[in-house]
């Protein structure tokens, strides 16, 4: 039943789509005085058709064969391979008879819409759902940063809080990360580090580096240690793992945060641990359970996050 219905959706997407580009085509046509022999959503190949009703000079119809549509214009040879049109002289009504910028704007005219229909929908879409963002400030004043191995070699810790990039401050913690800042010169960030600003330069080196792992980042936000997603039948899911579950403690260590979390774990790899976590928002020590879990077992396991909300703002 979900194929039927994903199969009427692209169906109906495509008519509209090819009603409005087509009509792009006919509504310049018909505005330089052109005559419109045919208008059809999908093809009426062999002469088959669904519907058909003729108004005017113009046949309007819905064809069988769901890959298009096309308007037939007088004068002009175009899906329908009508050539015998040709054979006459040019008359004032057909698209041969008008001068070269009105037979370039029919033709653009399609196009034209599905440009225009293009931009109306992102402006929608953009009117609607706003501009998502995590703000800056949101992670300065909560946990601050979580440290990749890149961003070790560069100088930062976990729970370094950004304030600058290049002397500038930034609204969105996004723009951040944004590769476009290590192609710059200098790099440098501004920190804040115990209550103490500082200043970190990245080398070229790292810059380098970075450009090079196609997606690595100095740093990411740094979240809790609550589980996103447990996959089905890995070392996670038969140890017990839930999504939403957070870890409280890893071999009676206090963890607080994610980056604890994998340190945790690599001071006891190949071995069994006992993992504590907090399940359905108990209080720690409250509902928690205690399962003996190998090294490997946390794999098969995402992190998720209940990190600041990102803020949404209508431009």
């Amino acid at each position: 039943m979900g194929t039927v219905v994903m199969i009427g959706q692209l169906i109906l997407a495509l008519a509209i789509l090819v009603s409005l580009h087509e009509w792009g085509h006919y509504i310049a046509a018909r505005s330089f005085g052109i005559r419109v022999e045919k208008f059809f959503i999908f093809f009426d190949a062999w002469g088959i058709k669904l519907f058909s009703k003729k108004i005017n000079d113009t046949e309007w119809g819905i064809g069988w064969l769901p890959l298009g549509g096309y308007v037939k214009i007088a004068g002009m040879i175009d899906e329908s391979l009508d050539k015998e049109q040709l054979k006459s002289e040019p008359k004032d009504d057909e698209f041969r008879g008008k001068p070269a910028w009105q037979r370039l704007i029919v033709m653009l005219g399609g196009v034209t819409v599905n440009f225009i229909l293009g931009i109306l929908i992102f402006s929608l879409m953009l009117f609607y759902y706003g501009d998502q963002f995590l703000p800056n400030q949101a992670v300065v004043q909560g946990n601050g940063i979580m440290v990749s191995e890149f961003g070790q070699q560069a100088g930062f810790k976990n729970g370094d809080k950004v304030l600058k990039v290049n002397g500038q401050e930034v609204l969105k913690f996004r723009d951040l990360r944004d590769p476009a800042y290590l192609l710059s010169d200098d790099l440098s960030y501004a920190i804040e580090r115990g209550g103490e600003s500082m200043e970190i330069p990245v080398a070229d080196s790292i810059k380098k580096k970075l450009l090079e792992s196609k997606g690595q980042s100095l740093f990411d936000i740094r979240f809790k240690p609550y589980v996103g997603q447990v996959v089905k039948k890995s070392n996670a899911d038969k140890a017990g793992l839930k999504v939403k579950d957070r870890v409280i403690s890893i071999a009676d260590k206090e963890i607080q945060f994610f980056d604890e979390l994998k340190s945790a774990l690599d001071e006891h790899k190949k071995e069994e641990v006992d993992m504590v976590v907090e399940r359905d928002g108990a209080a720690a020590g409250c509902g928690s359970w205690r399962r003996t879990v190998p090294r490997r077992g946390w794999y098969g396991a995402a992190g998720g996050t209940e990190a600041t909300s990102p803020a949404r703002r209508r431009c």
